[in-house]
């Protein structure tokens, strides 16, 4: 027996992604649903909007961190188009903010509707069209879905992180619309993921300032002093004080006087993509192409 806010989330899920089996969505709320974790709207006491917060784990190079996936956000069908979904959104990275999270990420249904709030492509994810190429063998093993991961994990600088529970909820989850899994191989051999092609996908934005860019690390030989001014057309521009002192960062918030040191301007989604390492800023240090795997969601 769901409560009765539980109840109006799910109307308002099917509502939203109709196109989702019944199974999977009642999976999603017995199993991931977090009612500290959704940010709602009403209106005259009926649900109008929401945004699902579903947590995971980042590895930042050699860092672990929390780091939130933004799900499920929907309006219901007959109010779409009248931007109801901004305050949903604001108040879910502002939020995010009071709990120290670094960025947010999300899969986007449209790239450019997202980028309004901030957000900017970071990763690819395979293209499926491909997975044709190569020989499938059914697997259910949990243990070498694991191994397979770990390894390239293990690999890669920025990629979400899983234990071997996380890895045995991903095939439960996969299970709930299909009942096999496969292990893809060329030559007898399991497939390198590295070797796929990719296409755009996953977005990020930076969510606490401070928090993120205090995870950058640098070889002790930088050091830089800097005035940011940071752009964002959605919550609003910011200052920071940004030093890295013999490769140790210190960020402050507070906006600086510009007569004394570099000053610089940067909009939000920028400033992201340099924090995810995909590419370079005058006037802040310079940072080594990361390899990035990002693909999760639920």
């Amino acid at each position: 027996m769901y409560s009765e806010e539980k109840n109006k989330l799910i109307d308002l899920y099917h509502n939203g992604f109709p196109q989702d089996s019944d199974a999977f969505v009642e999976y999603f709320f017995d199993h991931i649903f977090d009612e500290d974790n959704v940010v709602t709207r009403y209106e005259n006491n009926r649900l109008i909007s929401c945004a699902h917060i579903v947590m995971k784990k980042l590895k930042y190079y050699d860092k672990v961190v929390d780091v939130p996936y933004l799900v499920a956000v929907a309006t219901l069908s007959s109010l779409r188009g009248k931007r109801l979904v901004e305050d949903v959104m604001k108040r879910t990275i502002l939020l995010l903010e009071s709990r120290d999270m670094p960025c947010a990420l999300l899969y986007p249904f449209k790239h450019s509707y997202y980028e309004k709030y901030g957000f900017t492509t970071i990763d690819k994810e395979i293209d499926k069209d491909i997975i044709s190429m190569f020989d499938k063998k059914k697997s259910n093993d949990v243990d070498l879905f694991y191994d397979i991961y770990m390894k390239y994990l293990q690999s890669n600088d920025i990629v979400i992180y899983r234990t071997k529970q996380d890895m045995a909820c991903r095939l439960e989850m996969f299970y709930v619309d299909s009942d096999e899994s496969y292990i893809l191989y060329k030559d007898n051999s399991i497939v390198d993921i590295d070797k796929f092609q990719y296409k755009d996908n996953v977005m990020a934005r930076i969510v606490d300032v401070k928090k993120a860019l205090s995870m950058l690390t640098f070889s002790k030989d930088v050091n830089v002093r800097v005035a940011i001014h940071i752009e964002d057309k959605f919550l609003g521009d910011s200052d920071i004080l940004f030093e890295v002192i013999n490769g140790n960062v210190n960020v402050e918030t507070q906006e600086v006087s510009k007569m004394s040191i570099l000053s610089i301007d940067i909009d939000i989604q920028s400033l992201t993509k340099y924090y995810f390492g995909t590419i370079d800023i005058d006037g802040l240090p310079k940072q080594e192409r990361p390899s990035i795997h990002l693909i999760d969601k639920y």
